[in-house]
């Protein structure tokens, strides 16, 4: 049987324990780290579906459905932004920037559980692309993780930042793919890595979206001290996961106070909690 650790000392206790017997911290029945790493697979797929919406800034407005950019910078409906994307698909004549919203169409598509229609959007968009360029890489890449071949995904990604290694897209997928915990990519997670190019993509362009990942990353580090300080610069008001996530880092350190605060936070906005955790910030 698995030991079981209080959150706040340390100390190894019985399985059934409720209390921690030293210092009477509340004992969730589920390791809090285990239980964040399902929360972040859903930050991380919204950060790779709104990631590459940065690229809009290149291009005049007008071309772009506003409601589509709308709808996926507020955490809005996935499904919804694809189907927005279509029609700006269908009125632009530009090839690159069909491309970008093509790419776009399918991270909306991955977000929402539509494998079939985001591997359409992205093949459209890679017939496009010109052989060997930085779009046929992120393209070819994200075709090998929805195919499961993660091996061809990680060559492709770094030959996306071997030909950019500026780019902001570039090292933003790279970093996410080495924190492997999309499904089916666990055998890839090096977060040692993953922080040298979420860093990198930070640097190139401080965003929501590089400060998450770095959040993320840091917690994956379990340096909980570090994660809480990207987690505090994210756009608390906007995002109950981030609130959540926020919280357990605080737990992990045994600062139970604000782990109280920023846990009920995300259930105060609408984030469904397990009774433990309910009972946790009731204690």
């Amino acid at each position: 049987m698995d030991n079981k650790y209080c959150n706040k000392c340390g100390l190894v206790i019985q399985p059934e324990s409720t209390v921690c017997p030293q210092c009477g911290t509340p004992i969730l029945k589920h390791n809090a780290k285990k239980q964040v790493l399902s929360i972040a697979i859903g930050i991380l797929v919204f950060i790779l579906v709104s990631g590459l919406f940065s690229y809009f800034t290149y291009f005049r407005s007008e071309q772009i459905n506003n409601d589509a950019v709308r709808e996926m910078s507020s955490g809005g409906n996935p499904a919804k932004t694809a189907a927005l994307l279509e029609d700006s698909v269908n009125k632009t004549t530009d090839d690159t920037l069909k491309i970008t919203i093509l790419i776009n169409q399918g991270y909306a598509y991955v977000a929402a559980g539509d494998t079939e229609k985001a591997i359409e959007s992205f093949n459209k968009a890679g017939e496009l692309a010109a052989p060997d360029s930085l779009d046929d890489y992120i393209i070819k890449a994200n075709l090998a993780e929805l195919n499961n071949d993660f091996v061809a995904a990680e060559d492709f990604y770094l030959k996306a930042v071997e030909i950019a290694p500026e780019d902001y897209q570039a090292n933003t997928s790279i970093g996410v793919f080495y924190l492997g915990i999309l499904p089916g990519n666990e055998d890839f997670y090096d977060f040692e890595k993953a922080l040298n190019y979420n860093l990198k993509a930070y640097k190139i362009q401080a965003d929501n979206i590089t400060t998450e990942n770095l959040a993320v990353n840091y917690f994956f580090l379990e340096d909980y001290d570090t994660a809480i300080e990207y987690y505090l610069k994210t756009n608390l008001t906007a995002v109950p996961d981030d609130n959540f996530m926020l919280g357990v880092s605080y737990l992990m350190i045994g600062d139970d106070i604000n782990a109280k605060k920023y846990i009920r936070t995300a259930y105060d906005m609408g984030y469904e909690l397990d009774e433990e955790y309910l009972d946790f910030i009731n204690s």
